[in-house]
């Protein structure tokens, strides 16, 4: 096994978000190592607050800084909420920085939002840039 694979293994596996199929194994669509740690920051930072049915407090409710101003108070709140959910559910990695700039070349109100992070067992750093938009597709050229 070359280490790339015995690190994938080590990181687990899960399904791909959003679930999809494999057509060619039947199955549920996996994915695993660095991939699986990256949807499911994506998936935390993208859902609100009761939206799991189960795990009804599994979220990071950016909504709440929706109709808030544009300034760096805000900006700071946005980082210790970010920073906070990782750390509740994410346990495979150690949060390092999240930093919150507005985002100048969209034409729809957003924020980026950068996580640097360290896969605990691993020990290796990486980068997430998550955009948050307030209307989303805004942006898109027609």
């Amino acid at each position: 096994m070359n280490k790339l694979a015995a690190e994938s293994a080590f990181l687990g596996q899960g399904w791909s978000f959003p679930p999809m199929f494999d057509r060619f194994s039947r199955g549920v669509a996996l994915v695993q190592g660095v991939e699986d740690i990256e949807q499911s920051i994506r998936l935390i930072l993208g859902i609100a607050p009761g939206e799991r049915q189960m795990l009804p407090a599994f979220a990071c409710d950016l909504s709440q800084f929706v109709f808030g101003p544009d300034d760096p108070s805000v900006e700071a709140m946005i980082e210790s909420e970010v920073a906070a959910a990782l750390r509740n559910y994410e346990p495979r990695i150690y949060v390092e920085r999240v930093t919150v700039v507005p985002d100048s070349d969209s034409a729809a109100r957003g924020i980026l939002i950068t996580i640097a992070y360290t896969v605990c067992s691993t020990n290796r750093r990486y980068n997430l840039v998550y955009p948050y938009y307030l209307n989303e597709a805004t942006g898109i050229p027609r």
